[in-house]
């Protein structure tokens, strides 16, 4: 996505969707997105950088719990300090509804977290942006940036922020299962899986116009496939034990039916014809 090497408008930003049920975790954490992408240009010191941006189709009850914003940079940057911001904005009236912004120590090695308190639920259709920008130093292009958002109600249930590595996921966790998101394929394209195991769709082929799209819109990759190595990772929790997640890809569906499935646990419902 050539967007992701510049300042981004609204009309080139990936969007997630996640729905009500996916944030309303009563205790530990919750790994709502990982994300894996290499910048197709520098970022300026002083430029604001739009690495996400989520549409909540349904209200999130968030109001007092946690969240974290961590990853990292690789190689680290110039830079040794970037600020994060996380805004939420009607898109209907322009309005701002909620906003946090920290300036944050880049490791040596990269690493960068900050955590911040939710004071208001996120109301349904909010568009929230997360901006990254580097204060004393430029990021270099080519730069891999790996991005992690938790959230939980405690502090002490969040695993180590240098878990969110730049191609890593959560040591705490099992290794991932893999779908090649290849040219014009999902390979596998069917999967069965556990409740609890995290899929990850990783760019193998060459076309980077690919996305990974829920059809009942439990999640969305956006545009996140900007070179081979890219990825987009989804934890399937126990709660969706039976449940079959169909998807596509929104560039690809009605030329190539590239279309595929999840089925979490023996006792998932199979695909409808062409998932």
């Amino acid at each position: 996505m050539k967007a992701l090497g510049r300042r981004a408008t609204p009309a080139l930003l990936f969007t997630l969707l996640f729905t009500s049920g996916c944030l309303l975790q009563s205790q530990g954490t919750l790994q709502t997105l990982i994300l894996f992408f290499k910048l197709t240009q520098s970022i300026p010191q002083g430029t604001e950088f739009v690495a996400h941006a989520a549409t909540y189709p349904n209200e999130v009850k968030v109001k007092g719990q946690l969240v974290r914003i961590s990853g990292r940079l690789d190689p680290a940057p110039a830079a040794t300090r970037i600020t994060v911001r996380a805004v939420g904005v009607d898109p209907a009236t322009g309005k701002q509804l909620h906003k946090f912004s920290a300036t944050v120590n880049i490791g040596s090695d990269g690493s960068y977290s900050v955590v911040k308190k939710f004071n208001k639920n996120i109301n349904a259709g909010t568009v929230q942006t997360i901006t990254i920008e580097p204060a004393n130093g430029d990021i270099a292009a080519d730069t891999g940036v790996g991005i992690c958002v938790d959230i939980t109600k405690k502090k002490a249930d969040f695993t180590s922020a240098n878990s969110c590595a730049t191609g890593v996921s959560d040591p705490g966790d099992e290794d991932p299962v893999t779908i090649q998101v290849q040219d014009n394929e999902f390979s596998p394209k069917s999967l069965t899986i556990q409740p609890g195991e995290t899929v990850r769709w990783e760019l193998t082929g060459a076309n980077t116009s690919h996305t990974v799209t829920a059809m009942s819109g439990d999640f969305d990759s956006g545009f996140v496939f900007t070179s081979q190595g890219a990825f987009f990772e989804r934890k399937f929790p126990q709660s969706e034990d039976g449940r079959t997640f169909e998807y596509s890809c929104t560039t690809h569906k009605d030329c190539c039916e590239m279309q595929g499935s999840i089925r979490v646990g023996p006792n998932a419902q199979p695909p409808s014809d062409g998932y």
